[in-house]
């Protein structure tokens, strides 16, 4: 892990410095999916019965939401990921211009908001199949440290 000053210096801020696995959680009906991100998963557990029921492998998981489209969308390192339950495979949905992805959510028009730490400390607004929508709420940067 980087010390603090190094952190600052090098705009690298995200879930990384926080040494915890679990960072994020959805649920829908009886599965609840949790993003491990030491362990680089994705898990989902049929919370009635207590028992993991799959996993799917997603480098540096932390923020989880659904799509309108029923997949589950993942905040994963520079990308959001796209689980597609049905079938199980993993792609991704948006890709490019993000440095270090923590928190997903998605509305009712099913637009994708994804906050992204590191230089940017905003979040950045995407249309439901990635494309950018060229919004962004907060200044890129964020604010200061101080004041």
């Amino acid at each position: 892990m980087k010390r603090f000053w190094q952190r600052l210096a090098d705009h690298d801020f995200g879930p990384q410095e926080l040494g915890l696995n679990l960072l994020g959680l959805a649920v829908r009906g009886d599965r609840l999916y949790g993003a491990l991100y030491l362990e680089d998963k994705v898990v989902e557990v049929d919370w009635k019965a207590g028992k993991i029921v799959r996993e799917f492998p997603v480098r540096r998981p932390a923020g989880l939401a659904f799509a309108r489209d029923g997949s589950l969308l993942v905040a994963a390192g520079q990308r959001v990921a796209r689980v597609d339950l049905a079938s199980g495979k993993v792609g991704t949905r948006v890709a490019g211009g993000m440095k270090s992805l923590w928190g997903i959510t998605t509305d009712a028009d099913g637009r994708i908001y994804v906050s992204d730490c590191g230089d940017a400390m905003q979040v950045k607004v995407f249309a439901a199949d990635g494309t950018p929508e060229g919004l962004t709420i907060g200044k890129p940067g964020g604010r200061p440290w101080i004041g």
